[in-house]
């Protein structure tokens, strides 16, 4: 658990993300590892926010696409197809 992560991840207001990202975002800097690192699946991860795992492929694509998080290439441990993303700290919104 990164308890730097998930208050920079409360900082970031409406304006940057919806509802759904910052739940989602929350959620995964919640776990992240010391390297700021994360993976879960998607079906934890909707468990987790209480949403549809429509709702978070949708989302995960889009802290992608905002920068918000970066596929690092690799997957989970034991995993084929669990992605393990890294939080994006240089992005302008956490302060890096």
């Amino acid at each position: 658990m990164s308890i730097e992560l998930t208050t920079l991840c409360l900082s970031i207001t409406e304006e940057f993300l919806s509802q759904a990202e910052k739940q989602i975002m929350f959620v995964l800097c919640f776990r992240a590892n010391q390297n700021y690192e994360v993976y879960s699946s998607i079906e934890k991860l909707a468990l987790n926010c209480s949403c549809s795992v429509k709702t978070v492929e949708r989302t995960l694509k889009q802290l992608r696409d905002k920068g918000f998080l970066i596929y690092t290439g690799k997957l989970a441990p034991n995993s084929r197809s669990i992605p393990i993303y890294s939080i994006n700290l240089t992005h302008g919104q956490f302060g890096g």
